[in-house]
């Protein structure tokens, strides 16, 4: 009774291992590697000026986001 036991333990213990071991499938979602930016950026984290696949709109919105980062602009001369 008691070896069976040991063999029941001992299957046990190889499964949950093989089961822990085992890598599941990633299953990635968004846009391609090798899509351009301004095709690929479409979500609720954009601008609303911008239109996807518009490159012009992007650039334009890259050029308002570093205007609104540049701190020379932002501060007022004294």
């Amino acid at each position: 009774m008691r070896v069976n036991t040991i063999k029941v333990v001992a299957t046990f213990v190889c499964a949950a291992a093989l089961v822990g071991c085992s890598q599941q499938d990633q299953i990635t979602s968004g846009p391609k590697a090798d899509q351009k930016s301004s095709v690929a950026a479409d979500n609720a984290y954009l601008e609303k000026t911008f239109t996807s696949g518009d490159k012009g709109s992007w650039e334009k919105a890259l050029k308002d986001r570093a205007v609104g980062q540049n701190d020379y602009v932002r501060s007022k001369s004294l």
